[in-house]
């Protein structure tokens, strides 16, 4: 009897060791769970404040081209040149079509060889337009209203920013 009572502690001990294991196992990975679902947190706020800047840096620079370019050049054609392009606008009217612009890079690593790779491009649609004020012939306005519209995505959201820039003559 003495080795039957033997045999029969010893399955308990190898089950129970089993399942103690597969408790372990399964702690685990629900602590690897978390802890990824925690990093993919931090990374999303990270992602769309780097995108956030990047947009309200490539505004800024719009906003200075709009204060600096020749007013006589705001309603044409400057396709040839070296400045924006305005579409005329009225309030209510359809919105004119996007440029999709590269605005910057995101998220640049580096490789096994410590080379700093280049990161991912961010992209936004822009929209330029200028109004003038209503009632008012364009060649007579001494007034117009230059508004830059930037609509990007992250992390699954879509966003607009936008600036308006008063001038006058």
């Amino acid at each position: 009897m003495t080795s039957a009572t033997n045999i029969k502690k010893r399955s308990c001990k190898k089950g129970s060791v089993l399942l103690e294991i597969t408790a372990a196992v399964m702690v685990m990975v629900v602590i690897g769970a978390i802890s990824f679902q925690s990093m993919m947190n931090t990374l999303a706020t990270r992602n769309w404040t780097i995108t956030k800047t990047l947009v309200d840096a490539y505004l800024s620079v719009e906003v200075a081209d709009a204060n600096a370019i020749p007013f006589e050049l705001i309603t044409t054609d400057n396709s040839d040149t070296t400045w924006p392009t305005y579409v005329a606008y009225s309030e209510g009217g359809s919105a004119p079509a996007a440029t999709t612009t590269v605005i910057g890079k995101r998220s640049a690593s580096t490789n096994a060889n410590g080379v700093l790779e280049d990161g991912f491009d961010v992209t936004a649609d822009v929209r330029r337009v200028y109004i003038n004020p209503a009632g008012t012939d364009e060649s007579l306005s001494d007034i117009i209203t230059i508004r830059i519209i930037v609509a990007y995505e992250t992390n699954g959201r879509e966003y607009i920013a936008s600036r308006t820039v008063v001038r006058s003559q």
